[in-house]
């Protein structure tokens, strides 16, 4: 951060075309939209061909390369759901939900937190908080750095969570998403990165996309003494969901790009 500082300063010292490039060289290096929709697209192409295996292959390296520790594929369905084959439904719903969150991560983000914060520091700061919070989570571990990276992350992200989550709601079905979102804030979730992002998608996209085992803190069965559970079901995901997932991400990067550049050129014309 102190680096970014820095180069920010002797950047706008030696002329405005210096910062410029600075601020677009610090975004190309913080900013990987690419990453997320490329992996989307070879699971989508894997499943077309149904080489499910080879699905579960892609899908599997890619959550354990940005989630050390997590299960690259969610639980079986329930036994009688309608809908495509057990497994491949999971893989999809798996797919769809990490890649909702990773968009989050890699791409809007960061672009909001640069919107935000002075600077190139914000996609900076992004990027190391939310990294360091996914270094040191451990299932079940009790980590006092987990703990404040986890607490830096949620000051950070405050903000950049919920506009993404506009985003997703005026991508897709608004009225689905914004009952989601408030379900999702009703069960106790409202402070959860994923839980957020998965709720208001599965509404964006009219797909169920809970988790029956990992989401079960806040949208498990109801019992006695707990929040309401989140209660909202769509249709099984399949390979169409994950086609509709590309297109509502790129729906919802058009429309922050285009809040980016006003922002910019707001700036500009005022300085």
């Amino acid at each position: 951060l102190k680096l970014a500082h820095q180069l920010h300063r002797l950047a706008e010292a030696i002329n405005s075309l210096a910062s410029f490039l600075l601020h677009v060289a610090i975004l190309y290096l913080t900013i990987g939209f690419r990453r997320f929709d490329h992996h989307l697209r070879e699971i989508l192409a894997a499943l077309e061909r149904d080489d499910l295996p080879q699905a579960e292959r892609l899908l599997g390296a890619w959550i354990a390369a940005s989630e050390p520790g997590a299960s690259p594929v969610a639980p079986a369905m329930p036994a009688g759901a309608e809908g495509p084959a057990p497994g491949k439904a999971r893989l999809c719903r798996a797919a769809i939900t990490h890649g909702l969150v990773s968009a989050h991560r890699e791409f809007f983000g960061p672009v909001l937190a640069y919107l935000l914060l002075p600077g190139a520091i914000g996609p900076v700061a992004y990027r190391m908080v939310d990294l360091l919070a996914r270094r040191w989570a451990q299932p079940g571990a009790d980590d006092p750095h987990a703990r404040v990276a986890a607490r830096g992350l949620g000051i950070v992200d405050w903000i950049p969570l919920r506009v993404t989550a506009a985003g997703f709601a005026i991508a897709g079905d608004f009225e689905d998403s914004t009952y989601c979102w408030r379900s999702a804030i009703a069960a106790g979730a409202g402070r959860d990165q994923r839980a957020m992002l998965v709720a208001v998608g599965s509404g964006s996209l009219g797909l169920d996309l809970v988790d029956p085992e990992r989401d079960r803190h806040w949208a498990g069965p109801r019992g006695e003494g707990l929040a309401p559970a989140f209660d909202w079901r769509g249709t099984v995901p399949d390979a169409g969901g994950i086609r509709s997932t590309i297109g509502l991400l790129w729906r919802a990067a058009t429309l922050v790009v285009g809040i980016f550049v006003l922002v910019a050129l707001s700036s500009w014309l005022g300085g």
